[in-house]
């Protein structure tokens, strides 16, 4: 069975506490948030220091996103969204 990123569909699921839906968030974007935590960090702290800001960079965007603080419909890509947090 094929997985068809869908924002909308995906950020619903979340809102309603799908943990599959937040599986499928984080291993879409992953990469991304480590890369966006690595660049703003500036490797100044330890690696497990990073691992913990990691951890918390997440259970924010989760909550955020659980608490529907994110709308698809105004047009603003989730990635970018997730940048901001």
């Amino acid at each position: 069975m094929s997985f068809t990123f869908d924002e909308k569909s995906l950020i619903e699921r979340i809102v309603l506490g799908d943990t599959d839906a937040e599986s499928r968030l984080f291993l879409n974007f992953k990469e991304r948030i480590e890369l966006l935590v690595r660049a703003r960090l500036r490797n100044k702290i330890s690696s497990d220091d990073q691992k913990d800001i990691l951890s918390e960079a997440r259970k924010a965007i989760l909550l955020s996103l659980r608490k529907g603080r994110f709308d698809p419909n105004k047009g603003k890509l989730l990635e970018a969204y997730i940048a901001g947090i």
